[in-house]
């Protein structure tokens, strides 16, 4: 059976949707590419650029994330 490093995880699971990353990091990697032109795609883009510059990604086991629901309009 295989473990997952989860102090070194790969940028393939990065959804910006409960991270936290330095803003220095994210400024260095050059922010989130705009030129994807569909749905999908830029949180891991942008997390390979933040591994190539030296950032790791970690899970947190004791973060919590809310997510609200959206409002129905």
């Amino acid at each position: 059976m295989r473990s997952i490093d989860t102090q070194n995880l790969s940028p393939a699971l990065f959804a910006t949707c409960g991270v936290s990353v330095e803003r220095e990091d994210v400024l260095s990697a050059g922010l989130f590419d705009e030129s994807f032109s569909g749905y999908g795609g830029e949180d891991e883009e942008l997390a390979f650029r933040l591994v190539q510059n030296g950032v790791r990604i970690v899970w947190g086991a004791d973060a919590h994330v809310w997510d609200e629901p959206l409002p129905i309009v």
